[in-house]
């Protein structure tokens, strides 16, 4: 999941992506660690795992297994310019810019169909099992829960409302928050940013503080390796990352992993963090300088390689 602007900040800063020149800026990266030819250009505003595969909206649509490291090839997509993905057990939903939704069946080549129009925003549930995976479309009145390829109920439970902007799924259940700014580990925890840290909670209902101090935040992942867990908050200066501990938050940040971190995007904004695929320590970022396009970027950081590059 996750997680960019709300749909209407998203519209705003389409001219500064159309503008993105196709050549690579190469940074002064520490320790003279090379930068690769980007393939995925602009911001990009959601990532959806469908199946084994990852889409990413960037305007367009491209994807990748999520086991690979680079790989990204561009998809077929409906008309007009993609700003969100979506998925639940079968469909792959895509919204445009003019508020249309779309669907396709997951297997397969893409077939796209026009689903709604109206839409507002298009999220889904994040859920690890595709049992459980659940696509949600938000209208001006409610949240609706998209059933094969359509529109279907309004949701209501759960903390849902027409202002819901993402959800989690944790405990068994789908949890709604109206901050971008809101994720899980996908078990049985939810974490926040709040005006004075991180709070977390396991019922969307009861949240408990940890105090620490996220300058100007924009975005909020849950990161997972095979030794550890913590928090990637994006910010208008880089990313902070927090350590948790039986799954609660540090008070203190540190600084996120690879050598090179700072020096690709230390100073710009992050206003999307995305790990995937869960628990393997791999996480995209996209970062922006919005005074001047030729800085927006989507990094990538695995393990593998211990540093991050263009994607």
């Amino acid at each position: 999941m996750k997680k960019l602007y709300p749909l209407l900040c998203s519209i705003l800063i389409l001219t500064a992506v159309f503008s993105c020149k196709n050549e690579p800026i190469f940074y002064g990266i520490d320790k003279e660690i090379n930068l690769e030819d980007p393939v995925v250009l602009g911001i990009v505003y959601t990532i959806t795992e469908a199946g084994d595969k990852l889409y990413a909206a960037n305007g367009k649509i491209f994807s990748k297994k999520s086991s690979d490291l680079r790989a990204w090839a561009e998809e077929s997509k409906p008309e007009g310019f993609i700003i969100r993905t979506a998925a639940d057990s079968t469909y792959l939903y895509a919204l445009n810019s003019e508020n249309i939704l779309f669907s396709t069946p997951i297997a397969g080549s893409p077939v796209w169909g026009k689903t709604s129009d109206s839409i507002i925003e298009l999220f889904d549930n994040n859920a690890l099992n595709a049992s459980d995976k659940k696509a949600f479309a938000v209208k001006a009145d409610a949240v609706y829960v998209l059933t094969d390829g359509s529109v279907s109920s309004a949701v209501s439970d759960g903390g849902a409302s027409k202002d819901s902007l993402t959800a989690e799924f944790i405990n068994g259940r789908t949890y709604f928050s109206s901050s971008i700014q809101f994720t899980s580990d996908r078990e049985g925890f939810l974490y926040r940013i709040a005006s004075s840290g991180i709070e977390y909670s396991t019922d969307n209902s009861s949240w408990t503080l940890i105090p620490i101090t996220i300058e100007s935040p924009m975005s909020l992942e849950f990161y997972k390796t095979e030794t550890a867990s913590s928090l990637f908050a994006g910010t208008k200066t880089g990313i902070i990352q927090i350590p948790l501990t039986e799954s609660i938050p540090a008070s203190t940040g540190i600084a996120a992993p690879g050598s090179n971190a700072d020096s690709c995007f230390g100073k710009s904004q992050v206003p999307s963090i995305f790990a995937y695929p869960f628990g393997n320590g791999v996480v995209y970022t996209a970062s922006m300088k919005p005074d001047n396009t030729k800085n927006t970027k989507f990094w990538a950081y695995y393990p593998s390689r211990d540093n991050w590059n263009l994607e």
